[in-house]
C-alpha cells in the first residue's frame, strides 16, 4: 500500500484474518526492529509502518455471518470501510438483518457511515 496509496482493495468476508490477527502481526512487524530476532529479519523489508496502521487503507465486505464478527470489524476498520457483501445464491446467510438495527442519523442515514452505502462514493465512480 506504501508503493500504490490509491489503489482500492476489497478483502471479502470480513478481510479474514486480517482485522482480528493484527495485534499478531504488530508484534512480529516490532520483533523485526529486536536484535537475535533473526525470524523476524524481514518483517519490515515490506512495509514502512506496523501492520494495524495499514488496516484504513482496504475495505472490507460486511459476510460474517455473525453479529458479533460485524460489529468487531465494524468498530476495528470504522464502517466507511465496510462494504455489502453476500454469499448471494447460497441460501444460508442474511446479511442485513443486524444491520437494520444500527443507530440512525436524524435524516435516516446509519451514523458513520454503513456496508450499504453507495460504492460509487468509495470506487470514486
Amino acid at each position: 500500500m506504501d508503493e500504490f496509496p490509491d489503489l482500492k482493495l476489497c478483502l471479502g468476508h470480513a478481510g479474514g484474518y486480517v482485522a482480528f490477527g493484527i495485534a499478531r502481526m504488530d508484534k512480529g512487524w516490532r520483533a523485526g526492529a529486536l536484535p537475535n530476532q533473526p525470524e523476524f529479519d524481514d518483517a519490515r523489508s515490506y512495509i514502512k509502518h506496523a501492520p494495524s496502521e495499514y488496516l484504513r487503507s482496504f475495505y472490507y465486505d460486511c459476510c460474517t455471518h455473525s453479529e458479533a464478527t460485524l460489529r468487531f470489524l465494524l468498530d476495528t476498520v470504522g464502517a466507511d470501510r465496510v462494504m455489502l457483501g453476500t454469499d448471494w445464491r447460497v441460501r444460508w446467510t442474511s446479511t442485513t438483518r443486524s444491520l437494520d438495527q444500527e443507530p440512525r442519523e436524524p435524516d435516516g442515514r446509519r451514523e458513520g457511515g454503513h456496508p450499504l452505502e453507495d460504492r460509487h462514493r468509495v470506487l470514486g465512480l
